[in-house]
């Protein structure tokens, strides 16, 4: 019964969710990594594109890059079967 679950999980998440998805889990994780819940972004062409004028958030984000888009990427794949990755992070 629990891999009926995760396929059906799965199948759900590609044929429903799509693209609006992956804004909500991108989003999700980069306001955990900053700790900064009402951070602005939008996803765009692969690309997480973060809104803020806030330095310290820019500079972690510059530092920690990759570690943040492997969260993301890890979290879509992972929990729900997305195989798009996202490849940036620009302000």
């Amino acid at each position: 019964m629990g891999n009926f679950k995760e396929v059906a999980r799965k199948s759900f998440a590609k044929k429903f969710m799509g693209d609006r998805m992956i804004w909500v889990i991108g989003l999700k994780v980069a306001q955990d990594f900053f700790d900064d819940p009402n951070l602005e972004w939008f996803i765009k062409f692969s690309t997480l594109h973060i809104k803020t004028q806030n330095q310290e958030i820019k500079i972690k984000a510059f530092r920690h890059k990759k570690e943040i888009l492997d969260k993301i990427n890890d979290v879509l794949e992972n929990n729900y079967g997305y195989t798009r990755k996202i490849k940036d992070i620009r302000f």
